[in-house]
């Protein structure tokens, strides 16, 4: 899978559940990254 495949999975995964609060470790399961990427995001 190419990154920009992993980031559309991730961006679609977290449309569907917006109004959910979303685990970083089941996110990076969905989409097969590691949870450490989502986790270094800033909170904004």
């Amino acid at each position: 899978m190419h990154a920009w495949e992993a980031i559309q999975l991730a961006i679609d995964y977290i449309e569907v559940h917006l109004k959910d609060e979303i685990d970083p470790v089941e996110l990076g399961e969905t989409v097969g990254l590691l949870p450490f990427y989502f986790q270094r995001l800033p909170d904004w």
